[in-house]
């Protein structure tokens, strides 16, 4: 019985990686996602123990984790703390999360499949928020390449999907245990109510998909339409960016680049493009920004030494990332710069979510805090974080000026994070990241698969400008209008249609109430079923007295008319 269990929980952890984007198929799998979690929960539903289905999410998030994040391990000298971080805290969550689905689905073959759906949904919200929080490899991801399906996530946000795909998943384990379980066969009146159940959560199920498709298709073709173009010029280098002893070397390679973009434009446009964008520490000596003009040719730093009117030659704005210097001494910020032609930084935006024991740790400041990582664990230097979803204002061509905000490395998979520059003003959310270190197609596209969410819930244009890919551009509706070839030096001249009057989506205004509502429920639930259960065995106990009494008084007659009947015979 449990080795049955343990294979079914290994065949689920086979497949997740496989329904995500992954080596294989690139986009992932949509038909994966609908069953790939099935065999995991028909082994939590048919476990014997909390303890053995906690073992049984152990394993799960063990062997899933690794496969999907494999690519963690090529983070440098860090990558103990981002794949084995990583790995343990999934199998931690996963360890609590399987008792808590058992302990559901002792409730009822007939709400069970709702319920683990639910909690599923909180589970990847949960597992998505917060300092510790790592939004990858979530049950939404497969299908994001299916936009009149996901397009509902401006209402709902992405724990719908979640909770949807999830749903489709739990139903399939249901029908297996309904299949294949040998307890129920020979009663057949139960048998028959059970299928008539999963019948009727399975009419709901589909119901639900085919409103989302009709609202998303119905989104698609309405569109969005737009009163102004921004046009941009992302930069996409392809540096090494562990090669620390060649900064001039990574440079020099955006710079030559961003000359062959500004070629492009003036000959495809007679003009230069409203404004061009490096990534993420594309500039890897500190920047002071409250330096008069730290990129000008009076200043006395790094960049004046090396490399002479950095940013003036291009005669347009740019959008860079940075280590800015702070108040504290040898603390930065890992930032987004704006530079003027004439080399001023009008505007700073701090990232604010870090890459947990990598980028910050929690108290740092303090000098005990400090002492142990850095006499124990060798880590020494870390980002101070920001504190505000910042938003840049450009003027660009037209005499229009575009408002956007700058999410930095993997803060675009954070959907609360983006929802904040939006609702700050932004009508553009442009990305700088630098994922070249995983040195994996899957890595990076698992990392737009999540990205392109945000474009949705919002309904604002997301660019992406990095260091290896994808760079791109995001409509609206989640369709990528424009990139370029992954791990190559290249650019992309794109125009982004920007609305003059920003749609305020659901999720804008409400952000992540869905989960909370899930919970709400599962709680009430909960509650109603344990005031309930004490009137349910009083009546079950007065009905089994009333049978008793009946069959008593129905026994003695019965013996009664049977001696009569056998006096009768003799005689």
């Amino acid at each position: 019985m449990k080795s049955k269990l343990v294979l079914l929980t290994l065949l689920s952890s086979l497949l997740f990686p496989l329904a995500l984007p992954n080596e294989l198929m690139l986009q992932g799998s949509p038909v994966l996602g609908l069953f790939c979690l099935s065999f995991f929960f028909w082994a939590i539903y048919e476990s014997p123990s909390f303890r053995f289905a906690s073992f049984l999410g152990v394993l799960f998030g063990a062997i899933s984790t690794l496969l999907a994040n494999y690519w963690l391990k090529n983070f440098n000298e860090y990558a103990f703390y981002t794949l084995g971080g990583v790995t343990l805290g999934y199998v931690g969550l996963n360890a609590l999360l399987a008792p808590i689905i058992h302990g559901f689905s002792r409730l009822g073959p007939a709400v069970r499949p709702f319920l683990t759906a639910l909690l599923f949904a909180v589970y990847e919200y949960l597992k998505s928020t917060g300092f510790l929080g790592y939004p990858w490899g979530l049950i939404a991801y497969p299908p994001h390449t299916i936009l009149p399906f996901i397009q509902f996530v401006d209402i709902t946000g992405l724990w719908g999907l979640s909770f949807l795909c999830a749903y489709f998943n739990s139903l399939l384990a249901e029908a297996m245990v309904l299949r294949f379980t040998f307890a129920f066969r020979g009663i057949a009146y139960l048998r028959y109510r059970r299928t008539m159940n999963l019948k009727g959560m399975s009419l709901f199920a589909a119901s639900l998909m085919l409103i989302a498709c009709a609202y998303g298709s119905a989104r698609l073709l309405a569109g969005f339409p737009a009163t102004k173009n921004f046009r941009v010029l992302l930069v996409q280098q392809n540096i090494d960016p562990w090669d620390q002893g060649k900064d001039r070397k990574g440079i020099t390679a955006a710079i030559e680049v961003t000359r062959k973009g500004l070629r492009a434009s003036r000959d495809r446009y007679r003009a230069l493009p409203d404004l061009v964008v490096w990534s993420e520490t594309a500039l890897r000596s500190p920047v002071d920004a409250e330096e008069a003009r730290p990129f000008g040719e009076d200043a006395s730093n790094y960049y004046s030494f090396y490399f002479p009117n950095l940013f003036q030659e291009f005669g347009t704005p740019a959008l860079t990332g940075a280590p800015v210097k702070t108040s504290l001494p040898g603390r930065y910020y890992n930032a987004a710069i704006l530079v003027t032609p004439d080399g001023r930084v009008t505007d700073v935006y701090a990232k604010q979510h870090p890459v947990p024991f990598v980028e910050s740790i929690p108290f740092m400041e303090l000098e005990p805090v400090r002492e142990f990582f850095n006499n124990n664990l060798h880590l020494y230097n870390f980002w101070l974080m920001g504190k505000k979803a910042s938003v840049f204002t450009l003027p660009i061509a037209g005499g229009e000026t575009v408002r956007f905000g700058v999410p930095i490395c993997f803060e675009d998979v954070f959907p609360d994070l983006c929802r904040e520059f939006v609702r700050n003003g932004a009508e553009v959310l442009i990305n700088i990241s630098n994922d070249s270190w995983s040195e994996t197609r899957s890595a990076l596209t698992q990392h737009i698969a999540a990205a392109r969410f945000r474009a949705i819930e919002t309904r604002t244009p997301l660019v992406r400008s990095t260091n290896a890919g994808l760079t791109s551009v995001i409509a609206p509706t989640g369709q990528i209008t424009a990139s370029i070839p992954l791990f190559e030096r290249r650019f992309l001249l794109a125009d982004v249609p920007v609305a003059g009057t920003q749609s305020v989506t659901l999720y804008t205004l409400f952000g992540d109430y869905l989960p909370y509502l899930f919970t709400l429920y599962l709680i009430a639930f909960l509650a109603l079923h344990a005031w309930r259960t004490p009137f349910q065995n009083a009546i079950a106990r007065l009905r089994g007295a009333r049978t008793t009494s009946f069959e008593k008084r129905s026994g003695g007659k019965r013996s009664h008319l049977r001696n009569s009947q056998n006096q009768k015979k003799d005689s």
